[in-house]
C-alpha cells in the first residue's frame, strides 16, 4: 500500500471454496494414501494434506497449486541444525522453533508408512511460510 489503509477495508476477497482449509479438505482425491488422520489438530492436518496431494494427489483440485510450490522447503527453523537452533536459546524464538521440530517428529513418526520424514518436512515448512489466521463471519473469533 502506498498510503494507509483504512479500518474495515477489504484487501481480498476468495471464496471459501478455494481456500485450503480443515473444511475444505477432499481426502478421496487421493485414494492411495489409507493412513488415519484422527486426532491431528487443523496445523497438523494441513501439513499432511499438503504432502499427501504432493505424492499421492495427481487427480487431487490441488495437485495444480501444490505444484506450483517452490521443490525445496523455505528456510525455516524445521531445516536448520541443531547447533542453529540451540543459538536461539535466550529468544523468543527458540521455544517456537522446538515445538515446530516436536510436531515434524510425531508426524515423521506416525505416518512412516507413507512418507520419509522429508516429504513431510517439505509440507510443514511450505505450511508454515504460507499460513495465515483468517477469521471468518459466524466462526468463534470471526
Amino acid at each position: 500500500a502506498v498510503g494507509a489503509i483504512p479500518r474495515g477495508e477489504v484487501l481480498l476477497q476468495v471464496p471459501l471454496a478455494q481456500v485450503l482449509r480443515r473444511g475444505n479438505l477432499a481426502w478421496s482425491e487421493a485414494p492411495s494414501f489409507r493412513e488415519s488422520v484422527a486426532g491431528l489438530d487443523e496445523d497438523e492436518e494441513l501439513i499432511v494434506y499438503l504432502a499427501v496431494v504432493r505424492k499421492y494427489g495427481l487427480y487431487s483440485r490441488w495437485y495444480t497449486y501444490v505444484r506450483t510450490l517452490p521443490l525445496e522447503e523455505p528456510n525455516s527453523t524445521l531445516v536448520w541444525d541443531s547447533a542453529s537452533i540451540a543459538a536461539l536459546r535466550g529468544t523468543c524464538a527458540h521455544a517456537p522453533a522446538r515445538a515446530l521440530r516436536k510436531q515434524l517428529r510425531r508426524l515423521c513418526s506416525r505416518f512412516a508408512n507413507a512418507f520419509d520424514c522429508h516429504e513431510l518436512r517439505w509440507a510443514a515448512a511450505q505450511y508454515w511460510s504460507r499460513a495465515m489466521v483468517v477469521g471468518l463471519p459466524g466462526a468463534r473469533g470471526g
